[in-house]
């Protein structure tokens, strides 16, 4: 279990431990799984009928989906935090706080993605992580915006710099790489 009660992935020893376990018991076959999204799935192919607006959503769908993305972002929130560029255990409360409205920005941001990015041929496994992937961007501008209001040398800019390459590695080992590319493009067309 990671913060807040979320599941997070078992670590690759222990997962090797439990497939040899698995294959003494019950044979080779049963165990062989990919570990990717991208070994598990080839790419959608386009129909010819667009993916649903949010706004087409029942009650239920929706807050499942906001389930979903709450829980992508849990996920890949604790692997950013464990990564030492992040220095999560120097933060002082002002940018633990700041930090909270942060998350809370980015998942407003990653659900008006949807609208822009629900075409663009994620898996629904994938979709979320993506849709967070879009939500960076503004909210990383928006929350420089209000960070520099509260003055110089307040940490907080140190964090916004330090989220952002772990964030995206995490989500690049979520998704295909193509489409990891793809999006990445989107967002960023100077580049």
């Amino acid at each position: 279990m990671g913060a807040f009660g979320r599941t997070k992935p078992i670590e690759a020893a222990l997962w090797r431990e439990m497939t040899a376990s698995w294959e003494r018991e019950f044979g080779p076959e049963v165990s062989q799984r990919p570990k990717r999204v991208s070994d598990v799935e080839p790419a959608p192919k386009p129909t010819s009928r667009p993916a649903r607006s949010l706004r087409e959503w029942s009650a239920a769908e929706k807050e499942e989906f906001q389930g979903e993305l709450t829980a992508a972002l849990d996920d890949l929130l604790d692997e950013v935090l464990a990564d030492e560029r992040v220095g999560f255990a120097e933060w002082d409360d002002v940018t633990r706080n700041f930090f909270v409205q942060f998350s809370r920005l980015l998942l407003g941001e990653a659900v008006l993605a949807h609208e822009d990015y629900k075409d663009c041929g994620a898996t629904p496994d994938e979709m979320p992580f993506i849709l967070l992937l879009v939500g960076l961007r503004p909210a990383l501008e928006k929350s420089g915006q209000a960070a520099s209001k509260l003055g110089p040398d307040n940490g907080v800019s140190k964090l916004l710099v330090s989220l952002a390459l772990p964030f995206q590695a995490s989500v690049d080992e979520r998704v295909r790489p193509e489409l990891f590319a793809a999006v990445q493009k989107r967002i960023y067309p100077e580049l």
